[in-house]
């Protein structure tokens, strides 16, 4: 039995309700091409931490602004783009929360979960897009 591809194209208002949605249909999309728990919640997870920091620190929840996501889900590999309005910023100034000064931080943690949960995390565009790329285990726990 051939698994057809998945895409999905969306442009969000920046509204933080809307994200469950996003992720169930991306999880959907996981499901049909038998991906795993842990690959699951991994992107799950990522996905609620891009589409947050968009709508928060990229669009400043502003209800003007929109947040488009693409994503492709293969029998092999998930892509997922979220990209906001927003100003921008350089991730590599983003401290690290598990050091002792990030431990202390009540923000910062969702760039390091991201990174740390998918297989490759890039940001280009400014820092208004980033591109998490999830490449299915082997496994499937």
């Amino acid at each position: 039995m051939m698994m057809l591809d998945y895409f999905l194209n969306l442009k969000l208002p920046t509204d933080p309700t809307r994200i469950v949605s996003v992720q169930t249909r991306v999880d959907d999309m996981m499901i049909e091409h038998r991906y795993g728990n842990r690959d699951r919640f991994a992107v799950r997870l990522s996905l609620e931490e891009a589409l947050i920091n968009a709508m928060k620190h990229g669009n400043s929840f502003d209800a003007q602004k929109t947040v488009r996501l693409q994503c492709v889900v293969t029998p092999v590999r998930l892509v997922v783009e979220v990209e906001d309005e927003g100003l921008g910023f350089n991730p590599s100034e983003v401290p690290d929360p598990t050091t002792p000064k990030g431990v202390g931080r009540f923000h910062g943690r969702g760039l390091y979960l991201m990174r740390n949960y998918m297989t490759r995390v890039l940001h280009s565009n400014g820092g208004r897009l980033v591109v998490m790329e999830k490449v299915r285990s082997s496994k499937k726990v």
